[in-house]
């Protein structure tokens, strides 16, 4: 049952059973909803992971940083291989990368640069003129096919020092 209380344009939406799949057994509390669009339930899909070794560890370049521990998982579209650094993205869609690497030290540059691969081939690189410290970027990324495989890897040009500062790595993926 829904009232139209504000416009044509968004509805309020009682519980109800969801519109967007035939077996869905979801009963969805009172929310707004685009009367374009009758599904109210989008699902919520999202990973942290974080590297926290006590080891130094080297990166090489176009290596993938590989994390360790999946700290926070939330729907079942995205995995993780923590042997070669690979997420996977189930489905294809708009996804937000925020990451962190705390490096010390890289071998012959005055700068380091990390970037995200997806299927191998690089979206988007950021230099930071530093090479000890807290390196950090954002990422807003799209994806046109199913199990597109993603990675944080270093595009410096040379071997990276990670820090043995915990964690000395996270990434988060959400998807929009």
């Amino acid at each position: 049952m829904r009232n139209n209380i504000f416009s044509n344009n968004f509805n309020f939406c009682l519980p109800r059973q969801c519109e967007c799949k035939p077996n869905c057994r979801n009963r969805h509390q009172l929310q707004f909803f685009s009367a374009k669009n009758n599904c109210c339930c989008k699902k919520n899909i999202g990973i942290q992971a974080s590297l926290s070794n006590t080891a130094s560890q080297i990166v090489e370049n176009t290596e993938a940083i590989v994390f360790d521990t999946i700290v926070n998982q939330v729907g079942d579209g995205i995995t993780y291989n923590n042997q070669t650094g690979d997420f996977t993205l189930i489905k294809p869609g708009n996804y937000k990368i925020d990451w962190q690497v705390i490096v010390d030290g890289a071998n012959t540059t005055r700068y380091v640069n990390f970037g995200i691969t997806l299927d191998d081939i690089l979206q988007t690189n950021i230099p930071l003129p530093i090479t000890t410290g807290l390196a950090s970027g954002s990422s807003i990324i799209k994806t046109t096919r199913s199990n597109t495989i993603l990675q944080l890897i270093n595009n410096t040009t040379d071997s990276v020092r990670l820090s043995r500062h915990l964690p000395n790595a996270n990434i988060v993926i959400t998807s929009l």
